[in-house]
């Protein structure tokens, strides 16, 4: 019966690439209201997030994330996702919040924990920032440790140097949005011209 309905549905639906997505994130949020744990639906719904998320079409994506979250909240995917999606919109609060609960349900993920370093340090949240990178420093891939690497840089007094290790990831496809809000940072922290960051 779900499935003729859905055939049903799809048979009115608009049929433009736009129409098309929103009818697909209908048919997951409606899947996983009745079926949160399903390990295909949590995929496909995961999978339509992150093709948002590499269009660079942040808004919908932590919008659908936040919605599948209400009906999925294990799904750890979609909490990466959000947290990281709100960074990039500068809804920092919110990203900490999203990215604090994935680490409480994941541990010690380096991935997790760099982001929530990144987001805590764009919250000014010095001493956070620096426990949470540090625990992720020894861990982390290329990316994530350059990431790392400059904002501890950055908290402790040199955003020269952070800056410096920060540029070759500014271009980077999937780490360059961050890098840049980073960057902007130790820019600040330069031209004020001191060894604090502000």
């Amino acid at each position: 019966l779900f499935g003729h309905y859905w055939r049903l549905r799809g048979l009115v639906d608009p049929v433009d690439a736009q129409g098309m997505e929103q009818f697909e994130a209908a048919k997951y949020l409606a899947g996983l209201a009745m079926f949160p744990r399903h390990p295909a639906l949590n995929e496909a719904a995961t999978d339509l997030c992150g093709r948002m998320f590499a269009a660079r079409r942040h808004s919908e994506a932590a919008v659908f994330a936040a919605q599948a979250l209400r009906l999925a909240p294990e799904n750890t995917a979609l909490f990466r996702l959000l947290g990281t999606a709100q960074l990039l919109l500068g809804d920092v609060k919110s990203a900490v919040e999203v990215l604090k609960r994935l680490v409480e349900i994941q541990g010690d993920d380096p991935l997790n924990l760099t982001l929530l370093g990144v987001a805590q340090y764009l919250d000014q949240d010095k001493a956070g920032a620096r426990t949470s990178l540090s625990a992720a420093r020894a861990r982390g891939e290329a990316g994530v440790s350059l990431l790392t690497d400059a904002i501890l840089s950055a908290l402790d007094g040199d955003p020269a140097r952070a800056a410096a290790i920060i540029g070759p990831l500014t271009g980077h496809a999937e780490w360059g949005g961050l890098a840049r809000r980073a960057q902007a940072r130790f820019q600040e922290q330069l031209a004020a011209g001191t060894d604090q960051d502000p």
